[in-house]
C-alpha cells in the first residue's frame, strides 16, 4: 500500500522523547546534588561548632551542695545529636533518588533545622549568655535556619510534578 494511500489517523499526544526527559533529569539532578552537598556540609558544621566554640564549663551550685553543669552544656549535647540526625538525613537526600524519598527527607530535615535553630533560645535549652557559648549558640541557630530552608526547598523541589506528555501531533 503506498504512503499517500494510508487512512489518516487522528492526532493524539504522544510520550517527550526519552533523550529529553534523561537531559532534564539530569539537570534537576545535578542541582538536587548540590543541594544535598550543601545539607550535608551544614550538618557537618554543626558537628564541629562545638570543638571551634566549646562550651563553658562552668557549675551551677544545687541547694544540696554539689554542682551541675550549666545549661549551655546540654544546649551542646543536645545540638550534638541533631548534628547526627541531619548528616544522616543529607547523606540519606544525597544518595536516594526516590521522590517520595527526598520529599520525606526534606521535610525531615526541615524539622532538625528548626529544632537546630530554636535549642539554644533562653525558653527551650538555652546557653548560659557568656562568651564562647553565647557565639556557639548563635552559629547553631544560623546553620540551623540555613537546614530548615534546604529542607523546604528539598521537599518543595521533590513535590514538583513534571508534565511528562506533550499535546503535539504525530507528525
Amino acid at each position: 500500500m503506498p504512503k499517500s494511500a494510508r487512512p489518516q489517523s487522528r492526532a493524539r499526544p504522544r510520550l517527550v522523547r526519552l533523550d529529553n526527559l534523561k537531559q532534564e533529569e539530569m539537570a534537576g539532578d545535578r542541582h538536587w546534588k548540590i543541594s544535598a552537598g550543601l545539607a550535608v556540609a551544614a550538618g557537618t558544621s554543626l558537628l564541629v561548632i562545638p570543638s571551634v566554640r566549646p562550651a563553658c564549663d562552668g557549675l551551677v551550685p544545687t541547694a544540696m551542695g554539689g554542682a551541675v553543669p550549666m545549661r549551655c552544656h546540654f544546649s551542646y549535647r543536645v545540638e550534638l545529636l541533631l548534628a547526627v540526625a541531619c548528616v544522616l538525613v543529607a547523606l540519606t537526600l544525597f544518595l536516594l533518588t526516590g521522590r517520595e524519598t527526598r520529599r520525606l527527607g526534606g521535610f525531615f530535615l526541615l524539622i532538625l533545622g528548626i529544632l537546630a535553630a530554636v535549642v539554644p533560645q533562653p525558653w527551650i535549652v538555652g546557653t548560659c549568655g557568656g562568651g564562647t557559648c553565647h557565639t556557639g549558640g548563635t552559629w547553631f541557630e544560623t546553620v540551623g535556619v540555613f537546614l530548615a530552608v534546604l529542607g523546604l526547598q528539598a521537599a518543595w523541589h521533590a513535590s514538583a510534578r513534571r508534565q511528562q506528555f506533550t499535546s503535539e501531533p504525530d507528525a
